[in-house]
């Protein structure tokens, strides 16, 4: 699982923090690229977006992973907006009905 992560700013806007994921969430890969997403240091009021484009398999594991990232980057403070999921994630979102639950860009 390869990790990019690049934060933006704007002096009357929140900070922008973008993350990309790669390859495989699952089981083997979800713990380090939790720990990353958080070395990343996001900070209070950020607006970060997970890039989930070339996630080529995700399992309950990867889910769960996703789930527990929105709820320490909520308790921050942050905004988590994953965007541009592959087709492997949509097609677990939507067999879930996560959908709806998650904050979902194209």
């Amino acid at each position: 699982m390869a990790e990019r992560a690049n934060r933006s700013y704007s002096p009357d806007a929140p900070a922008h923090l973008h993350v990309s994921l790669s390859g495989d969430l699952d089981a083997a890969a979800a713990p380090d690229a939790l720990a990353r997403l958080m070395e990343a240091n996001p900070s209070p009021g950020d607006d970060v977006k997970l890039d989930l484009a070339d996630v080529v398999f995700i399992d309950s594991v990867g889910v769960a992973m996703l789930q527990r990232a929105r709820t320490d980057l909520d308790a921050l403070g942050c905004q988590l907006t994953f965007t541009n999921p592959s087709r492997a994630v949509v097609r677990v979102f939507t067999i879930l009905g996560l959908l709806e639950y998650f904050s979902v860009d194209n």
